[in-house]
């Protein structure tokens, strides 16, 4: 990962990430060794026990150390500093694929996540479904972990953070992209055409007699593809789309600006 990115991670989270880095090299033993009391760990981070506890739970999720009575023991291979590797666990399952989704209570992506399940298990695939639900803090994580357990590819459709761009353009895993596409990343994409899709709900409307429109979108994107082409189609038919009538959310609160 970027350091710049690791920067706007909670302390906790970059606390860990420099622990995980120095269980893999040797830093605290070999595996079975041993590892600090949470009340050692705390003093020498600089940390309250509340936080210890935290990062020692984060890193027992990582499968890095684990209980032994009333102590932990580091379960991860090690090796000298001098020799250290990537931190990137190897997998035993190779036909592993990684799907993220922005928000999988909305259908599309529901129904999204159960063709590509169905799709992978007809070749002998298995999908892991993660949602970041737009926070890019979690879409961090989600990708770190596909990272950790050694996904062959990752499917996704990224969020709308500043950094976004930046978080995918460093990844080496094979990726495709669904539903939206970043500028300037070489993948391949799956998409939704625009332009076909806002004239068919442009000629619905006409059809039914409407004549006033408006449209509900994301605050975060700048360049909405989906709005250009609804404003677009409209103008072919006649009609205005008034600046009044676009409303624009934070992706977390678009309940704010629904009916009822």
């Amino acid at each position: 990962m970027v350091d710049r990115l690791y920067a706007k991670l909670p302390k906790s989270w970059r606390i860990k990430e420099q622990v995980k880095t120095e269980i893999l090299s040797g830093r605290y033993g070999k595996r079975g060794d041993m590892f600090v009391s949470v009340r050692e760990f705390a003093h020498d981070m600089g940390i309250s026990l509340v936080t210890a506890h935290r990062i020692i739970n984060m890193l027992k999720a990582d499968n890095l150390i684990e209980l032994a009575g009333n102590r932990h023991r580091l379960s991860a291979d090690t090796t000298t500093p001098e020799r250290a590797p990537e931190n990137v666990p190897k997998t035993a399952d190779k036909n592993t694929i990684g799907l993220i989704l922005t928000n999988l209570e909305n259908p599309f992506f529901a129904t999204l996540a159960k063709h590509v399940e169905i799709s992978a298990r007809r070749r002998g695939c298995r999908l892991l479904i993660a949602g970041s639900n737009y926070d890019f803090v979690r879409e961090m994580e989600i990708i770190d972990m596909f990272r950790r357990i050694g996904v062959r590819g990752i499917i996704a459709c990224p969020g709308t953070a500043t950094d976004t761009h930046q978080l995918y353009a460093s990844m080496r895993t094979p990726l495709v992209f669904v539903g939206r596409k970043l500028d300037r990343i070489k993948a391949d994409a799956v998409l939704v055409h625009h332009v076909s899709a806002a004239r068919y709900i442009v000629e619905h409307f006409v059809e039914i007699g409407r004549s006033i429109f408006a449209y509900v979108g994301i605050k975060e994107l700048v360049n909405d593809p989906r709005l250009q082409s609804y404003d677009a189609t409209l103008r072919e038919f006649g009609f205005r789309l008034n600046a009044a009538h676009i409303v624009k959310s934070n992706v977390n609160d678009l309940n704010s600006v629904l009916p009822g």
